[in-house]
């Protein structure tokens, strides 16, 4: 026994309490969209009175936080690089900067329509949608959802829906053997051409355009409405590809999986106190406790790999054998940033990474060291044995 002990080391001994898709709902605080509201000091103060109000409570438990900025103020405040001489002839207007920096121009007034109900509206437009809310409800029960972006091509659109039923397929018969029990297989979350320009800040928020493409795109999401991975198009939205992904999101986050770079960009979303309640109890810890955010800063920060804050919009290059190997997971090529700021994609590309079922080095240390200690019993028998036989009387 004494010898069990000195082989198994605490870190082997003790399962991993978190997987990546818990990590994916713990709000890190890191990962904020900014709503800047410019004014002028002529601005009437009615006008400003709405812009301080209306956006905190429209707002509120949204991953936004909202400023007003004086236009006519300090030229080195960093909003003010978003504000072009064609929305400043506007003002009061409002520019969305995601956390990678892009910004989307908001319209605060509508014809025929006062100040008050132009900018409830537009606020109500960046807090929630239809899609965004079908997607906070799939990854909030689900082990993870597939965004399909359908294009102008019926025949593409299909073979991204068959590629995709078979990845939630596959993952589905291997979630008995993932460290962490999730109650659904993956979701599939299907956009439909015709409703683009009502889902135009999800699809920004995406690094994409509310306009019609011919090709489908597809996205994995996971967690607290978080993006995994790169966007996906075309030909590029398969099963390998598709399935590495899905299974990284399964993977203990403790057991030599660089965590920090699957953390992903989270969409601008509504969290609200019900919906975190309901996740809390299902995961077994409240994603929110103090101690909780402490274990997964230190989890994502243990890796040397930098992460960039977000993720901009993406485009694959596929790999010529997406096969999953040993320590890889299934190949999803190499990254390309489509934002020309020249941003890094998170810490590591996807080909980088581990498919769920690869040996941790975790687990790796427990088979040494059960093998080691089969090796000492087999011993200790054969010498026991060796002993009586030299103590029987001839």
């Amino acid at each position: 026994m004494l010898l069990l002990l000195l082989l198994l080391s605490p870190e082997t001994a003790l399962a991993c309490r978190y997987n990546v898709r818990d990590v994916g709902f713990v709000d890190l605080e890191t990962e904020t969209y900014h709503l800047y509201g410019f004014i002028r000091p002529e601005t009437p103060a009615d006008t400003v009175s709405l812009l301080r109000q209306l956006p905190a409570a429209a707002l509120r438990d949204c991953n936004i936080q909202v400023e007003i900025v004086n236009a006519a103020g300090p030229t080195n405040h960093p909003a003010l690089k978003h504000l072009s001489r064609g929305i400043a002839d506007s003002l009061p207007t409002a520019v969305l900067v995601s956390p990678d920096g892009q910004a989307l121009p908001l319209t605060l007034s509508r014809p025929g329509q006062s100040f008050h109900d132009s900018l409830a509206s537009a606020l109500g437009e960046v807090a929630s949608s239809v899609k965004r809310e079908e997607i906070l409800r799939t990854t909030s029960q689900a082990f993870a959802g597939v965004l399909l972006v359908e294009g102008d091509s019926a025949d593409g659109n299909e073979r991204a829906r068959q590629a995709i039923s078979r990845a939630i397929e596959a993952i589905r018969t291997q979630m008995q053997s993932m460290p962490k029990a999730v109650a659904e297989p993956p979701a599939m979350i299907v956009l439909e051409a015709a409703a683009l320009l009502q889902e135009r800040i999800l699809l920004w928020s995406l690094g994409l355009e509310a306009t019609r493409t011919a090709l489908p795109r597809a996205v994995v999401l996971y967690g607290r409405a978080r993006w995994i991975g790169p966007v996906m198009k075309g030909e590029e939205i398969s099963e390998p590809n598709l399935t590495g992904l899905l299974s990284i999101i399964g993977a203990d986050c403790e057991c030599g999986l660089d965590v920090a770079w699957t953390l992903g960009t989270r969409l601008p979303v509504r969290w609200e106190e019900a919906r975190h309640a309901q996740v809390a109890k299902a995961l077994g810890f409240d994603p929110e406790n103090p101690l909780v955010k402490v274990e997964v800063s230190r989890i994502a920060g243990r890796f040397s790999s930098s992460r960039a804050p977000s993720v901009s919009y993406q485009e694959l290059a596929l790999s010529a054998d997406p096969t999953p190997t040993a320590g890889d997971a299934p190949a999803v090529g190499s990254l390309e940033s489509k934002n020309g700021s020249g941003g890094t994609p998170p810490g590591r590309p996807a080909a980088e990474t581990v498919p769920l079922l690869a040996t941790s080095p975790v687990l790796s240390r427990a088979l040494i060291s059960l093998a080691a200690l089969a090796a000492v019993s087999v011993s200790a028998g054969l010498f026991l044995y060796w002993r009586l036989g030299r103590g029987r009387p001839k």
